[in-house]
């Protein structure tokens, strides 16, 4: 239920929807990809959540969403998402984030395909996850109008879930040239911070993981090359810490999982220009010790915490 109204399933491809809580051209602020021009489409759903998080506004809340979001059809979302790279003359890159797009189905419900809706193969499940279906539209649209542009989509995960069980036959489906990224950031919650969870390093951490969903995405999606086409998936990994106790806390839960170092990304704890740039001070050496990524968060440089950035 949102804002006391029962939302239906959805039985028509064509009309399906997401819960958008907004929807803005930005540059991409966090991990590889950073700096990138992209078009983020914030999902309003369930999220864990942290303390540091600066989009709480797109968590839902049940009895405190009227005007925070909007249930929008994905052909007008991708139609939206491809008149702006039509216009700026770039290949798409898009961000599914939110909120927690692994979640968005527990709002709207799975999306029921209809045979001859779209031009799938045969077996991919009739019933797929939103964020899924949403794929679909807008490679179906790529494919019709832009052949010749490359359509870059990164979904932004905390990893508890692999919830994209046909997103790769989808990828398989359409001939369209492009990528599709995870950024993975599990959320930790460190001591220090109010909790009433006993974590497994005694009382200084609460992991919030799922080993089996994060091999799941490596395995699926892994930095791997099509060979027929210019296509590419990846998974990355991006953590967050003020310090060194925090940043081998979880680097540690990463490479028992034996997540590639390549694949990680350590970014400075912080909703503030100041907190940023000192972090990075701290974070430097540390991410040269271990070879992992540095990572910023641009957004918050350039704009200090303002909103649809």
């Amino acid at each position: 239920m949102i804002c006391g109204y029962i939302i239906q399933m959805i039985r028509s491809f064509n009309k399906a929807v997401l819960p958008v809580s907004e929807t803005f051209p930005s540059l991409q602020g966090e991990g590889p990809s950073i700096g990138r021009p992209s078009y983020f489409i914030r999902l309003y759903t369930p999220c864990i959540g942290c303390s540091f998080c600066d989009t709480s506004y797109s968590w839902y809340k049940q009895n405190s969403d009227e005007g925070k979001f909007k249930m929008v059809r994905m052909d007008e979302l991708a139609e939206k998402v491809i008149s702006h790279s039509t216009e700026k003359r770039t290949d798409i890159n898009v961000v599914i984030t939110g909120g927690e797009p692994a979640y968005a189905d527990l709002e709207v419900g799975n999306v029921q395909l209809e045979k001859g809706d779209t031009k799938i193969s045969e077996d991919i499940e009739l019933e797929i996850h939103p964020v899924e279906a949403f794929v679909m539209h807008l490679y179906s649209r790529a494919a019709a109008l832009l052949s010749d542009i490359s359509v870059n989509i990164e979904i932004e995960t905390n990893g508890t879930e692999f919830a994209f069980m046909n997103l790769k036959k989808i990828i398989d489906s359409y001939n369209v040239s492009g990528s599709l990224q995870f950024n993975i950031s599990p959320k930790w919650i460190f001591h220090g911070e109010k909790v009433n969870i006993k974590g497994p390093a005694g009382e200084r951490i609460i992991q919030v993981k799922n080993e089996s969903a994060w091999k799941r995405y490596m395995e699926v999606f892994g930095d791997r090359t099509y060979k027929n086409r210019s296509f590419q998936t990846h998974v990355f990994f991006k953590l967050v810490a003020k310090n060194e106790e925090e940043m081998m806390l979880q680097l540690n839960l990463l490479y028992d999982t034996d997540i590639p170092k390549k694949n990680i990304y350590v970014m400075p704890k912080g909703k503030t220009q100041s907190e940023i740039l000192q972090g990075i001070k701290v974070l430097f050496p540390l991410c040269e010790r271990e070879q992992v990524n540095l990572g910023l968060r641009l957004h918050v440089l350039y704009k200090d915490g303002e909103r649809g950035v």
